[in-house]
């Protein structure tokens, strides 16, 4: 217990909180990024329970028909107040009447079993 509340005041004292371990964000990333591979061939959202590594995964976009043509996981980070791991997209999708757009996603990631990753509207 003394060791725990050490290591929590030193983290107080040097800036307000410790580092999120960027395994654990990375692994969001590799996460994130399935879960888009999935949307890009063609699959179906509940397919995504299915994968090697099962993900409980819900996008607006793909739920609306929209495919997934390309994307780029561009960042990952740990929010405190939130206590949530974000990780951000840039998609390129294809509306059902075929036009493509950019967008920009950030996806609210929970790391467990499965894991859990939603499309925050408002991050």
């Amino acid at each position: 217990m003394r060791g725990r509340l050490a290591v929590f005041i030193v983290c107080m004292t040097l800036g307000g909180g410790c580092a999120f371990p960027q395994a654990k964000l990375d692994e969001a990333g590799v996460i994130v990024a399935e879960v888009l591979e999935a949307w890009k061939k063609g699959g179906k959202m509940a397919d995504t329970k299915s994968l090697p590594r099962p993900i409980d995964f819900f996008d607006e976009l793909w739920a609306a028909g929209e495919a997934l043509v390309a994307y780029e996981v561009a960042g990952k980070h740990y929010h405190e107040r939130e206590k949530m791991i974000r990780v951000e997209a840039r998609l390129t999708v294809r509306s059902p009447r075929g036009v493509e757009r950019a967008v920009e996603v950030t996806y609210d990631v929970e790391l467990g079993t499965p894991p859990k990753v939603n499309n925050n509207p408002m991050p």
